[in-house]
């Protein structure tokens, strides 16, 4: 599978020396710890990692992987990555919450509700518009 992925992260507070050992340590792999070097650039002076190019599988794996390790240390994660290849769409980074989406979850997600609405009127539908309860 060849998916690639372009974005950046953002850490909630500046990166220590410690935070940067444990970035470096999530991709601290023969495979990966090239493509970190080569297409991850970790920017401790305004507390982002910026991802040029990363052609990975489980690219949500890596990053959970790194968000368990800086979580103990109080950080939180947030960003997002477009990925493209055998398939496309968002990997989400929400509070060290990592979230994979196609493109098509992704217009879902993103869709607001009276563009929802306006789709299913023109296409003949009634809609009641009201609120579940809860």
């Amino acid at each position: 599978m060849d998916i690639e992925y372009y974005g950046a992260i953002s850490f909630n507070k500046p990166l220590t020396e410690e935070a940067v050992k444990a970035v470096e340590k999530a991709f601290d792999t023969p495979g990966l710890k090239r493509v970190y070097e080569k297409y991850f650039n970790l920017n401790p002076e305004d507390n982002t990692l910026n991802i040029d190019e990363f052609h990975q599988s489980d690219a949500d794996g890596i990053f959970n992987t790194m968000i368990e390790a800086l979580a103990p240390l109080g950080y939180v994660l947030n960003g997002s990555l477009r990925y493209f290849g055998d398939y496309d769409g968002m990997l989400y980074i929400t509070d060290n919450e990592v979230e994979e989406l196609d493109d098509l979850d992704r217009w879902q997600k993103d869709v607001s509700d009276e563009d929802l609405i306006e789709a299913l009127e023109k296409r003949g539908y009634k809609v009641t518009k009201t609120r579940k309860a809860g």
